[in-house]
């Protein structure tokens, strides 16, 4: 089939995967920790949260491991089949224990991200090709969260099965993405990783972390307006590729974050300020995510999954700092700040290694 030759094509398919696997996952382990929900051969109780941190760990705190295995094996095509299917037929996580499943599911998670951001960033050289795939991601967390019934969450597998058999009909195939991770590998064979910027964008993807799990809107918290939020971050990060590629990853930056930070720290209070603000303070989640492959180009996916691993220290840092201090809005603006100058600081360095800006 001539259109499972074309990149984009591919792309697109992993895009709306991401947006199944987040919506099968979550929906998946708040039903799995619901007190009421039995399981077959588990005869006992757990708190649930529990259920929900274990998924989040192996959902990101694996990804790191699955992208060197990616990197050194340089195939993304059986890995993305065998997360769909664990994603897919979670049904069978009725005979297990609740910590299992959530073990199970993070698995999947993790292998998919990894193998469906190898294919993002083997597209092209471009930042935009990251937006596209991460962007889903945010809505099907919103869907899974808002519609964890059994009735909807086999809708979501339902449509990650069709998505299986898009993958087979479109014939995925490992044979250009060979050529390129041996390409970049041969090219970028006992270089050495700059420490710097590598570890400035850590702190940058921990801070975009950190920050956006911070807020607590006082207003209207409905499923109207959680969807309409999570549309507003999948917009953010689909902007912020093609911005990056279009006008630079500093002036994007600039004219992106740093408005964000001062909407959020004086106007966050306000819903239509808030949509905003969070519109551009997610702009840089492929940026970072692209300049990541910049600093480690022999191993993209590695710097994928640790990048995302970072991203979930973020997370439950912000939620320790909130379990302690009232949240306050103008804490969004040394915080984003900071992130900007990471951001730009790395920028500088992997220019001066690469002799080229990044764009």
């Amino acid at each position: 089939m001539k259109l499972a030759t074309k990149p984009n094509a591919k792309l697109i398919i992993v895009a709306i995967m991401h947006l199944l696997t987040d919506a099968i996952g979550i929906s998946a382990i708040l039903r799995f920790a619901d007190s009421s929900y039995n399981f077959l051969f588990f005869d006992g109780s757990i708190d649930g949260v529990w259920i929900v941190v274990i998924y989040t760990i192996c959902s990101f705190g694996l990804q790191p491991f699955f992208g060197l295995i990616m990197d050194s094996v340089k195939r993304y095509t059986p890995f993305l089949y065998m997360s769909a299917l664990i994603m897919a037929l979670q049904s069978f996580m009725i005979v297990v224990s609740p910590l299992l499943a959530g073990v199970c599911l993070g698995i999947g998670n993790a292998m998919f991200h990894v193998a469906g951001g190898g294919v993002a960033i083997h597209t092209d050289d471009k930042a935009w090709n990251l937006g596209v795939f991460v962007a889903p991601g945010a809505i099907g967390l919103a869907l899974g969260m808002c519609f964890c019934d059994t009735h909807h969450t086999w809708i979501f597998r339902g449509c990650m099965l069709v998505m299986i058999f898009v993958m087979l009909v479109f014939r995925f195939r490992d044979d250009e993405y060979i050529v390129r991770t041996k390409k970049s590998f041969e090219d970028h064979k006992g270089e050495r990783t700059p420490l710097l910027p590598f570890f400035l964008l850590l702190l940058a993807v921990f801070i975009r972390g950190f920050g956006g799990s911070l807020p607590q809107f006082s207003f209207s918290v409905g499923i109207g307006w959680k969807i309409g939020m999570a549309c507003a971050v999948a917009f953010g990060k689909l902007i912020g590729g093609f911005l990056s590629d279009k006008i630079g990853i500093n002036r994007a930056t600039l004219f992106m974050l740093v408005p964000a930070c001062f909407i959020l720290a004086f106007g966050g209070s306000v819903p239509a300020l808030a949509i905003i603000g969070v519109i551009l303070f997610n702009t840089t989640m492929p940026t970072t995510l692209y300049m990541m492959t910049k600093v480690v180009p022999a191993y993209k996916n590695f710097g994928f999954g640790i990048a995302a691993l970072m991203l979930m220290v973020g997370s439950y840092f912000a939620f320790a700092v909130t379990s302690m201090i009232d949240f306050k809005w103008y804490i969004f603006l040394p915080v984003v700040l900071v992130s900007a100058g990471c951001i730009i600081i790395s920028e500088f360095f992997i220019w001066r290694k690469n002799n080229e800006f990044l764009s």
